[in-house]
Parts: structure tokens; C-alpha cells; sequence
């Protein structure tokens, strides 16, 4: 419903992101309902790279996360915090990858 509106209220936009491809996946299935042509009326684009996204139509776009790495290292820093260590940085930057797809 929210990309719905979205697109009445701002027809100017011609791409989302969605936090969640859970998410982007039902603005996707909205879009197709309404016959809206993704990428070519509006992209869109989620995050969490879910293995089920390359079999929605058209593909979905996302962004992937090193999730283990992410709760390896936020693991280390809970013992070390938990040990009275430094935990060193507040910020970790791991980086992530565009899996671009159809969408």
C-alpha cells in the first residue's frame, strides 16, 4: 500500500528501496498486480540478499551483507566489552555488495 501511494502522490519517483527484501518483495508483487513494468516505470531495490529474490519476476536488486562476519565481530565485542577489554572502534564498516539484478 505504501508504494502505492507513494507513486499517486509523487509519480516522479522512479525508484525505492526498501530496507528488507521481504519487503521489496511485496512492493514488486503490488507493481506487477497493478501491470506497472519494474524496472521501467519504477525500480526497485531491497537489501538482505535472500536466496528466494532471483526467483520473483523480475529478479530483485538487493544489497548483501556479511552476516557472519557481522555477528562473528559484534561477538568479539561483547566478550572483550563483557572482559573489561577495549572494544576498539564504535563504528565497523564491513562493506557490502550490490547484487543487481532485474528490478
Amino acid at each position: 500500500q505504501a508504494l502505492v501511494r507513494l507513486v499517486e502522490t509523487a509519480p516522479e519517483v522512479d525508484a525505492v528501496f526498501l530496507v528488507g527484501d521481504v519487503r521489496a518483495t511485496g512492493a514488486l508483487l503490488e507493481a506487477n498486480r497493478r501491470g506497472w513494468d519494474v524496472p521501467g516505470r519504477i525500480a526497485i531495490a531491497g537489501s538482505d540478499d535472500n536466496e528466494l529474490q532471483e526467483c520473483v519476476s523480475p529478479p530483485l536488486t538487493t544489497l548483501r551483507f556479511p552476516r557472519y562476519e557481522i555477528g562473528r565481530r559484534a561477538a568479539g565485542m561483547l566478550l572483550d566489552r563483557l572482559s573489561g577489554r577495549s572494544t576498539g572502534p564504535a563504528i565497523l564498516d564491513l562493506g557490502y555488495e550490490i547484487i543487481e539484478r532485474s528490478s
